[in-house]
Parts: structure tokens; C-alpha cells; sequence
């Protein structure tokens, strides 16, 4: 067993604790830490680190993650808050899940986890999927996929956050396929956010190439993305309307 005290990632899906520099999206997906990324978010946290103590340990093929955060400390009329508590459990069929966002490929990785996160009347909960593995073509096949249900829960509840954190479904997945010999990587993906009680979702697609000449330390990124959502317009009607942004990234990491 691994006891780790301090800042870090906290998240209830893999896709919430992957190592940055191995991602295979230029940055972290647009869900990734949904209400979790800054002090002003209704969990109060940094980039998706929160503080506070995690115990870790694997048995045989199965892993295990369970947390007490600090979370949100702030609830009107209240002195003092309740901690945050993040659990997850996975079961990988091959070799040790490094949580890498592809492993450029090395190795063979299929796991499934599921877990959840709360704190108060708050609750997310869901599983998810990754299989890195090599094809007999040589090239070696990334999937990444999660589905989340997050709930604010009831306006009544002691420490609520009803009005902060609407009830609703969240969706994501990606591909991507690697050629080691010229180290070149395609990539889609799919996000979809589905408000509970609302006909209009936010939906992200994206594609991109990446060149990773050398690993993980030196890389460059070509992407696109598009986040089709609901558009409230001048005149009080509303209709969907597409935000689109191309990304050329040069990524430079030093450990």
C-alpha cells in the first residue's frame, strides 16, 4: 500500500489522473475536471489537485485508489465542511497501467476501472476504458473512453450544491493509431455534455496529428477541435452554434 499526502490529481475516471506529457490530445480533454479547475469552480481546486490523503495498492490484476480531500470548505452559513472522498478500482488484463494518455508503442495495456467522487449533496460516479496495444501491422492502437453521471444533488441537502453542479451525463472517447517507424500518430475524439432535463447538449469532436520524434520530452501537435453548443442570441432566441480552434503545439518537457 502507497499513502500520498499533499497536493495532487484527484478524479473518480482515468481520464481525470493521466500524466500530462503522454497525452494524446494537445492539452486535457474540455471535461476532464468538470468544476474542478480553479477556486472559483464549485470544488475549489487547482487544475484538478486538490489536498488531502490518498491510499493506493494493487492485488494481483486489480487496483485500488481512495482519498479524503479538502474540496469545497466555503457553503453559505456554514463554518466548517464536510471532506471530499474519491474512490476508484480497476482491473487491467495485461501490463501495469502507467496512465499515460498513449504509450507511443510500448507495451500492452487493457484496463477497466469504475469509481466515484463526493462531497456533501455532490456525487459523480461512472466507468471507463483504455486498451493500448500493438496490430500485426506493426502499429499500435490507443482507445480511450469514459462516461460519468454528475449530480449537484438536492437544494435541501445540508451541503448543497444544487445550484452549482446541474444533474447530467458526460461522455468521451478517443483514438488514435501510432507508427513507430515514423513516429507519427493520428487521432479523433468525441465529448458530449447532456444536462439532465434539457434537449440541447454540448458536443466537442476533434482530430489531430502528432509527431513524436522524440517521445514524450520533444513533440509537435497539430489538432483541431469544434464545440457545437447551445447560443442565446442578441434578439432572445437561441440556436446551436459551432466555436472551432486549430492548435499548433510545440511541447517541451524536462524529468
Amino acid at each position: 500500500m502507497t499513502v500520498s499526502a499533499g497536493k495532487m490529481l484527484v478524479s473518480h475516471n482515468r481520464n481525470g489522473l493521466q500524466t500530462a506529457s503522454t497525452l494524446m490530445d494537445n492539452d486535457f480533454t474540455y471535461f476532464q475536471y468538470p468544476y474542478n479547475m480553479s477556486k472559483n469552480d464549485p470544488l475549489q481546486n487547482d487544475c484538478g489537485r486538490d489536498v488531502g490523503i490518498n491510499l493506493s495498492g494493487s492485488a494481483n490484476k486489480f487496483t485500488y485508489r481512495l482519498g479524503a480531500f479538502s474540496g469545497r470548505r466555503k457553503f453559505e452559513g456554514r463554518t466548517s465542511a464536510p471532506l471530499r472522498t474519491i474512490g476508484r478500482v480497476t482491473y487491467n488484463w495485461a501490463d501495469a497501467d502507467l496512465y499515460s494518455g498513449t504509450n507511443l508503442g510500448s507495451g500492452k495495456t487493457s484496463t477497466i476501472g469504475a469509481g466515484f467522487d463526493t462531497q456533501g449533496s455532490y456525487c459523480a460516479y461512472g466507468v471507463d476504458y483504455y486498451l493500448d496495444y500493438p496490430l500485426s501491422s506493426g502499429s499500435q492502437i490507443t482507445l480511450n473512453t469514459a462516461y460519468s453521471h454528475i449530480t449537484g444533488g438536492s437544494a435541501d441537502a445540508t451541503f448543497s450544491f444544487a445550484n452549482l453542479i446541474p444533474e447530467q451525463n458526460v461522455y468521451f472517447a478517443e483514438a488514435g493509431l501510432y507508427f513507430p517507424a515514423s513516429k507519427l500518430q493520428p487521432w479523433v475524439k468525441y465529448e458530449r455534455q447532456d444536462l439532465c432535463g434539457s434537449s440541447k447538449p454540448t458536443d466537442v469532436v476533434g482530430a489531430g496529428l502528432n509527431w513524436f520524434f522524440n517521445g514524450y520530452r520533444t513533440n509537435l501537435r497539430l489538432s483541431w477541435q469544434g464545440m457545437s453548443k447551445e447560443q442565446v442570441e442578441l434578439d432572445g432566441g437561441s440556436g446551436k452554434k459551432m466555436y472551432n480552434q486549430v492548435w499548433l503545439q510545440l511541447q517541451l518537457c524536462t524529468f
